[in-house]
């Protein structure tokens, strides 16, 4: 099977998977339960369904909200919710077309789908500070010109995340300095958590190439920006999970953790550490009213 085939994820399958936890990582502990990581990214502005994708539409922040609701109360407190960059606009286009309205209305659901950690491109953070709009809240990111880092604590698990900051060239990528940044930045982030998640808007490639040369930075990737979308695979030396988010909003990623992920320490085993969802928001999935009324008079 060729790589690009074998990269998509069919809607709703379940495949498990188990990677490797780097040399120092954290020390084993007993009693955790497994761990929901909710990633969505390169939603590009686009807040209702895309309703010549199919007859009942695809998308929407609508629905989006009505599956963070259920996955919150399938897994309660061992829920964490992470945003990549270009929720708000498109890495090339920029914010084509939105207004003011648009930028209070997009912000008031964000807030209401209420992450964990909601990660802004410089330029996303720019238009919502022009528009008087940009939430001053942590939980509120903007990637800078170096790696910022968080410890989010759910359920009993010590999540660290760290954020690349952005790439000088939107398709170049990072340079060599850059990426050895976010691999101190990660290392450094080790000895107080379970497990290590990386946020990043670079791209498909710049993201092969920095797993290619710190395969065992992160446990867990998170990519957003051009190239492949809604797929998930191990680096080549399978130590790192590798995630690429969906295009304009139309599924939600969810990762299962399961609680010995700690144990494997250094080895992968197929069916037992990971397990990927790529849930599609589709006709099955009922709107929430109260965020999808946001724009209905826009």
């Amino acid at each position: 099977m060729g790589y690009r085939r074998g990269w998509f994820v069919g809607a709703l399958v379940l495949v498990w998977l188990c990677v490797a936890v780097p040399a120092g990582g954290g020390t084993v502990r007993a009693g955790l339960q497994p761990l929901a990581v909710v990633f969505t990214g390169n939603t590009l502005g686009l807040y209702d369904a895309c309703e010549t994708c199919s007859r009942e539409g695809i998308g929407g922040l609508g629905r989006r909200a009505t599956v963070f609701g259920d996955i919150r109360q399938e897994y309660g407190s061992r829920t964490v919710f992470i945003g990549a960059p270009y929720e708000f606009m498109h890495f090339r286009k920029g914010a084509q077309g939105a207004n003011a309205a648009v930028a209070r209305a997009l912000v008031e659901a964000y807030n209401m789908l209420e992450y964990d950690l909601l990660c802004l491109a410089p330029r996303e953070a720019a238009w919502l500070e022009d528009e008087g709009v940009l939430p001053q809240r942590t939980q509120w990111a903007v990637a800078r010109s170096a790696p910022m880092t968080r410890v989010i604590s759910r359920g009993g698990w010590r999540i660290g995340v760290v954020v690349f900051p952005v790439a000088k060239a939107t398709y170049k990528g990072p340079d060599a300095a850059t990426m050895q940044a976010v691999a101190d930045a990660a290392q450094g982030l080790r000895p107080e958590v379970d497990i290590v998640l990386g946020v990043s808007a670079w791209g498909e490639t710049p993201e092969q190439n920095f797993m290619a040369q710190y395969d065992e930075a992160v446990d867990v990737l998170l990519g957003s920006g051009p190239g492949m979308a809604s797929g998930y695979r191990l680096s080549p030396g399978g130590s790192t999970l590798w995630l690429r988010s969906n295009f304009d909003g139309r599924g939600v990623l969810r990762l299962v953790v399961a609680g010995d992920f700690l144990a494997a320490n250094g080895r992968y085993v197929i069916n037992q550490h990971f397990r990927v969802s790529n849930i599609p928001l589709d006709g099955r999935v009922k709107y929430d009213t109260a965020v999808s009324n946001l724009f209905s008079w826009l």
